[in-house]
Formats: structure tokens, C-alpha cells, sequence
């Protein structure tokens, strides 16, 4: 195992964090996902995320798509079977959406506190349901990870805003909390937050300054390993930029929405993203997203490198919650396929039989 530190891990070489400016939940990247957009400050009466973003810098020799693409991890659920991705939810991920915090922490007394160990269990159970939806290796926690996510949690839920490189004037600051926020996905929420709603929210990714889907790119690295999870009643660290594993399997690409059975809660407002191992160009890729045999109109992002994986961001109009969906992406440059396709297949995850 490799401690990523202020290092990515990803195939092309590591990548150095920079806390610099939040760009979706990264302050210190420049990452912030505030409510899912980089709405800097917090919600009112909503929620709001923010991604760590890191900058390339020289590394090994780069891999040949090849060399890269692994097989799907042998604990991957089958997305070809409904009712197995329909119990996996139901037992998996549903359960973290109501799972009860027990945060003995304190916002007054500036006290970070912990939760309940059935907490950090929900939020790796959520995490590893999207990964296994993936076709991912599951992650685990670290303690000294989740310590010092715990600090960052409490800053942003005293601050009531976000933020990966939090002044010292901010309320209950703390060097270590300071330091893990500028290593993690944030969020914040004005109701009550859980294991699940984070989760949610770092892979729906939603908003105007959420279109480099930062937080989903971390959440599904191929060779992430060990996170931090920090939680207070209405705040989420997650800190992503943990230790690594180069070995973990890692598709060729990893589509979100996954290829397959996919439960619609979990469809991300239209919000589609391609990541790729290789070192893939999306720059000149056309997009063609079928429901049912009919086209549907999308549009397409410009790349934004620093969150884990290349990816490919897409807005497809008119989703609905049940249907087929065939993607095919053409005109991808770089060391992998130029074309990939996969069809998703979106359904009520809660319907038995």
C-alpha cells in the first residue's frame, strides 16, 4: 500500500494536493460543493459540498490502457441481476440514509467529539455499495484519517460554511482539522446529516460549480484505500486523499450511472460522468445517450483534471426514473479505446418481485 499524503495515486503519476481555492469541496483545492455547488458559503435550506482537488505533477512512466485495466472486483454486485442490485440497496445503502449519528461533540464548546461505530459503518456501506455498483474494490477507515476528519467536520458545522483551507479566525480551528479539510470532500446541510445524505451528495454533485463531479471522481478512485470519515449533526469530512492501492482492480473505464441494473435514487439529476484509467483525452468525444430507441439531448463538459480519474461529464435531459439507457462515447483520444457503450438500466430499487 502507498500513503497517498498530498499524492493521488492515480495511474498517470501522483498528484500533489494544493490547498488553494475550493472548487467543489476542496477549499484547498479549489473545489466546493456547496448543496453540491461551490457555493461557498453554507446552505439556507439546503445542502453543500465541496471536493479536494489536486495538480499534476512529474511521475512514473505513464501505463498503456492496457497495462492499466484490471477485471472487476470480485466482490462487484451484478448489475445484470435487478433483484441483487435492488437487495444490495436495500440492505446496503437505504439503510445509512436514517442511520443515527450519536455525535457526542459540541459546536458551543468547540468539542469534536465522535459518532457511533453503526455510523462510520453506514458511511462505508453506502461508499462500498456505489463502489461494488462499479465493479470498484471496497475501502476501509483509518483511525488516524477519521481523527482528524472529525476536526475538520466540527469547523465547518461551527462555521456554518465550507471551505479546504479554513482561516484561523474560523470558529473551533484547528491545525490537524484544518489540515485534513484541505484532504477531503465536505458538506454541509441545514436539516440533519447522515452517513447516506453524504454520500449522496458527494456522488450527485450537483450544482454550476460541481460540473468536474470532483467529489463522485474520488469517491469511485479504482485505487483508493483507506478513507477518514468525520460527522457532526450537520456537517461530513470524508477525507479521500488517503493511503492507495495500485493493485486494486481498476475497469477500463468507470461509467456513472454504472452499466446495468441502476437504483434511481441514486441517478444523478441527469448529471453522467465517464472516468478512465488510461490516460484518456474526452476533449474532442461526441456523446449519444438512447432511452427506449429515442435520442436524448446532452451536453458536454470541458475536462477538469486534479480529481482522481479523466473524466467525461455529461448533462443528459428528459431522465426519467425507469427506463434503458445506452450510452456510447466516440472520439476519445489518449492511451485507451477510442469508443465505449454501456446501457443503464434505471429502476425502483424499493419495488420487490
Amino acid at each position: 500500500m502507498q500513503e497517498a499524503d498530498a499524492r493521488s495515486g492515480a495511474s498517470r503519476g501522483p498528484r500533489t494536493v494544493r490547498v488553494a481555492a475550493p472548487l467543489l469541496l476542496a477549499a484547498l483545492l479549489g473545489a466546493l460543493l456547496v448543496g453540491v455547488p461551490l457555493l461557498g458559503s453554507g446552505p439556507a435550506g439546503g445542502d453543500a459540498v465541496r471536493a479536494p482537488r489536486v495538480e499534476p505533477v512529474a511521475g512514473p512512466a505513464q501505463r498503456t490502457a492496457q497495462e492499466t485495466a484490471t477485471p472487476r472486483s470480485a466482490g462487484a454486485i451484478d448489475t445484470t441481476d435487478r433483484s441483487a442490485v435492488a437487495i444490495a440497496y436495500r440492505r446496503r445503502f437505504a439503510p445509512a440514509l436514517t442511520t443515527r449519528l450519536g455525535w457526542t461533540g459540541s459546536v458551543d464548546g468547540c468539542v469534536a467529539g465522535r459518532v457511533r461505530r453503526a455510523a462510520h459503518a453506514a458511511t462505508l456501506d453506502s461508499i462500498n455499495f456505489a463502489r461494488a455498483l462499479a465493479g470498484l474494490d471496497p475501502v476501509s477507515l483509518a483511525p488516524a484519517l477519521t481523527r482528524d476528519a472529525q476536526k475538520a467536520a466540527l469547523i465547518m458545522a461551527a462555521q456554518g460554511a465550507l471551505s479546504h483551507d479554513p482561516p484561523r479566525s474560523w470558529r473551533c480551528w484547528t491545525k490537524a482539522g484544518a489540515a485534513a479539510a484541505g484532504r477531503s470532500n465536505l458538506a454541509l446541510t441545514s436539516g440533519s446529516m447522515t452517513p447516506g445524505l453524504a454520500t449522496e451528495l458527494y456522488l450527485g454533485d450537483e450544482g454550476s460549480s460541481n460540473t468536474a463531479v470532483g467529489h463522485r471522481r474520488w469517491l469511485l478512485y479504482p485505487y483508493a484505500h483507506r478513507f477518514g470519515d468525520g460527522l457532526t449533526s450537520t456537517s461530513s469530512a470524508l477525507t479521500v486523499l488517503g493511503s492507495t492501492d495500485p493493485d486494486a482492480s481498476a475497469p477500463a473505464f468507470v461509467p456513472w450511472p454504472s452499466a446495468g441494473w441502476f437504483p434511481a435514487p441514486l441517478e444523478p439529476s441527469g448529471r453522467w460522468s465517464l472516468s478512465s484509467t488510461a490516460d484518456a483525452d474526452f476533449s474532442s468525444a461526441h456523446v449519444r445517450v438512447l432511452r427506449n430507441g429515442t435520442r436524448l439531448r446532452t451536453t458536454t463538459y470541458a475536462q477538469q483534471d486534479g480529481y482522481g480519474l479523466d473524466t467525461l461529464v455529461m448533462e443528459v435531459h428528459g431522465v426519467r426514473p425507469t427506463g434503458r439507457y445506452r450510452v456510447t462515447v466516440r472520439g476519445i483520444a489518449g492511451e485507451g479505446p477510442s469508443r465505449f457503450t454501456w446501457t443503464v438500466r434505471l429502476m425502483d430499487p424499493s419495488a420487490r418481485g
